[in-house]
């Protein structure tokens, strides 16, 4: 129940900048996952028996744990970007500062997992994309809110359906960008209609 309540927080940073609070999100959101990991690592001692001896609240806790990556920090780290944390300004610049900064954070938050000593040839994306997160726009849009939302609903509800599937199937696996490909191509186009 509460990894349900910790997924669903997302933050946005409309003024964003460098991305200073932003670390400071990821941050807090990663010590809630580590103490829900911690609570749940006990599975990981488990000598049990075979698969069919194995207890239910044996195999929920491995599913769990597996579901979420808390055993691979780096996948886990990922889809903490990209599930948690966005941002708007309207400086591309000061966007790609704060991408940098984030990335940064990252690797500080489980340096051992970032070690380039053991990044093997296999990895090949160490970090994820956060274009879909990050958006270079003027947060201040002067249109009326009821308007949007009709015009969203309406005339984009389909395309952003779609955007909102290749968003999630890119959070499964950070490391495919065949579906964060298709997404920056159905959002650009969005953007460019909107």
């Amino acid at each position: 129940a509460l990894m349900e309540r910790v997924t669903r927080v997302t933050v946005a940073d409309t003024a964003s900048g460098s991305g200073g609070f932003l670390i400071k999100v990821l941050r807090a959101v990663w010590r809630h996952y580590r103490r829900i990991g911690e609570a749940s690592a006990w599975v990981n001692n488990w000598k049990g028996g075979d698969l069919l001896d194995t207890p239910p609240n044996v195999q929920q806790a491995r599913a769990f744990r597996e579901k979420f990556h808390f055993d691979n920090p780096r996948v886990l780290i990922a889809q903490i970007l990209l599930r948690h944390i966005y941002a708007v300004d309207k400086d591309a610049g000061a966007l790609e500062v704060a991408k940098t900064n984030l990335w940064k954070e990252a690797v500080r938050l489980s340096a051992r997992d970032y070690n380039f000593r053991c990044l093997t040839g296999e990895i090949n994306r160490t970090l994820p994309s956060l274009r879909l997160n990050f958006v270079c726009g003027d947060s201040l849009v002067d249109t009326d809110p009821a308007e949007q939302s009709r015009y969203l609903a309406e005339v984009c509800g389909a395309a952003m359906q779609k955007l909102c599937a290749l968003r999630e199937q890119y959070l499964a696996n950070p490391s495919a960008h065949a579906p964060l490909d298709e997404a920056l191509k159905l959002q650009a186009k969005l953007r460019e209609n909107l």
